[in-house]
């Protein structure tokens, strides 16, 4: 599965100066964790030393979010002025899912394309609903 990650910019003026401070986030550290993917806010923050309790974090706060160079996954959910994240978390789940389904059938089964095997690509995910349910 290919990495997926967004460029984030937060455009605002402070002090007369324009500012564009911006971070790269990957999302494959966080999801292949399940862990949540912190506020893009606080991202570009941290990643632009700029202290949570100063002014121009407060004006950062109202300032304008723009999405760019998106890889992976993240294209389809990326605009310049949106990203679409739990749209793109539940897309990411399911291709995550299918890829470890996948070297399931390879390993045991050796299917090459899980894809040309619905029935079987259908057995193994419904035992991996099955599991993930049981653990609830």
């Amino acid at each position: 599965m290919q990495k997926s990650s967004v460029k984030v910019e937060i455009l605002f003026s402070f002090k007369g100066e324009k500012h564009t401070p911006s971070t790269v986030i990957g999302f494959d550290q966080y999801l292949q964790k399940n862990q949540p993917v912190p506020e893009f806010f606080h991202l570009v923050a941290r990643e632009n030393n700029i202290g949570e309790y100063s002014y121009e974090y407060e004006v950062m706060e109202m300032g304008h979010f723009k999405y760019s160079d998106a890889t992976g996954l993240a294209v389809e959910f990326c605009q310049q002025d949106h990203f679409d994240l739990a749209g793109f978390i539940d897309k990411w789940k399911e291709e995550y899912v299918l890829s470890l389904l996948s070297g399931i059938a390879k390993k045991y089964l050796d299917i090459d394309d899980l894809d040309e095997n619905e029935a079987i690509k259908n057995a193994l995910h419904h035992a991996h609903q099955l599991g993930v349910h049981s653990n609830k």
